[in-house]
């Protein structure tokens, strides 16, 4: 029994207004290269399929065809939406997909219910799928009352384990924020994670799944143990993710049902780097570059204690795809420990932060009525009368 993972498409994104369609493109036709080399019994893409409820054309016309040439290979193919999906429209003709092999699971009703996967060895492999959901989406199907994510996917965890669907092999997809033991994972400021800790899940809910295909952190990473893991997005998308190398996840299970992994890399259509340095060096280091390398996705980060005039029409013109420009020098790391202490000051505006966090879990606004409630809790907690 054979597994592919990925996760975190992200398609449609712009990056530092840097519109990444072709980049996209040329990342999903590896994807389908390895479908069709590596021919797995199905490929499982681990939610965020889009950047945007509201996905521009071309990304909409970029899914079309990779879900069309997977079609075509016929490569079972399950996705799962995530905290960026749109999940009723991304389910948009999913009873028809389905007849083509490519399988959407978008809302926590579906899944409660196993997909069976059988090889050409007669193994069968039970997949469960947790889409993206709040506890509040738990609490309306289950009718019951949850504190935390931690919660509220230990419940529907209760409810898979109770599906007795026969198989040999049981494993979980999931878009989900894991962490182990209070360990996060490594993230990257791509991502829209929540302060706090009311969306963590830990990896231990998960040990009997032969395999855990995790989706939203971008970083490619084990959780707690190997067959806990996030795929990572398959291109970067912010100069945060530099280091770990991109890639596709292969799962082969054996006659034992033991899990192999192997991770098949993704190579970028424009790299992605930093530069440092003062301009003179930065100009005096193109001439030993590649014109190739000057076409990468670069932040140039200049040492000169002054901006040099016309620095930014300068590197443009030896690389035609700068992102970020920025300075670090003695003026710079003042500056930057004032802002240190503004963040501060911002981030205790807590009740915008509340706002903010009351609206991503609940789908709506505070009310006046609300937010009166917890200016007068916040008072008292800082008074110490609570």
């Amino acid at each position: 029994m054979r597994l592919l993972h990925t996760a975190d498409l992200h398609l449609g994104k712009k990056v530092n207004g840097f519109n990444l369609l072709e980049d996209q493109r040329f990342v999903l036709r590896q994807i389908v290269n390895l479908v069709k080399t590596q021919k797995p019994d199905a490929l499982l893409i681990a939610g965020d399929l889009y950047d945007s409820g509201y996905p521009p054309e071309g990304a909409v016309s970029l899914l079309d065809d990779f879900l069309t040439e997977l079609a075509s290979l016929k490569c079972e193919t399950y996705i799962i939406s995530g905290n960026h999906d749109a999940a009723r429209r991304l389910a948009f003709a999913s009873k028809l997909l389905d007849t083509q092999g490519i399988h959407f699971i978008t809302s926590l009703e579906q899944s409660l219910k196993a997909q069976i996967i059988s090889d050409k060895q007669g193994k069968s492999l039970a997949l469960f799928s947790l889409p993206y959901f709040t506890y509040l989406d738990a609490q309306r199907l289950l009718n019951d009352h949850f504190e935390n994510m931690q919660e509220a996917t230990e419940a529907l965890l209760a409810q898979i384990r109770e599906d007795k669907s026969h198989a040999d092999l049981r494993v979980l997809m999931a878009h989900l924020f894991v962490t182990y033991a209070g360990t996060r994972p490594e993230t990257s400021d791509s991502e829209r994670i929540n302060l706090g800790t009311i969306e963590n899940v830990d990896a231990s809910l998960f040990e009997d799944f032969d395999y855990c295909a995790l989706g939203h952190v971008h970083r490619p990473q084990k959780i707690y143990k190997d067959t806990i893991r996030y795929s990572g997005s398959p291109l970067m998308y912010s100069f945060s993710e530099l280091g770990p190398q991109k890639h596709l996840v292969q799962i082969d299970f054996d006659e034992a049902c033991l899990p192999k992994l192997s991770f098949h890399p993704l190579l970028p259509l424009h790299e992605m780097r930093q530069i440092k340095g003062y301009l003179k060096e930065v100009i005096a280091q193109t001439e030993s570059e590649e014109s190739a390398s000057r076409q990468d996705y670069v932040q140039v980060i200049l040492r000169d204690e002054f901006e040099p005039h016309g620095a930014l029409d300068t590197l443009r013109e030896l690389y035609p795809n700068l992102m970020i420009l920025s300075f670090d020098n003695k003026r710079t790391q003042a500056m930057g420990a004032q802002s240190s202490m503004d963040r501060e000051l911002k981030e205790a505006d807590y009740l915008k932060l509340f706002e903010e966090f009351y609206a991503e879990q609940n789908g709506m606004d505070l009310s006046a009525c609300q937010k009166d409630v917890v200016k007068e809790s916040y008072n008292q907690a800082v008074n110490g009368k609570v």
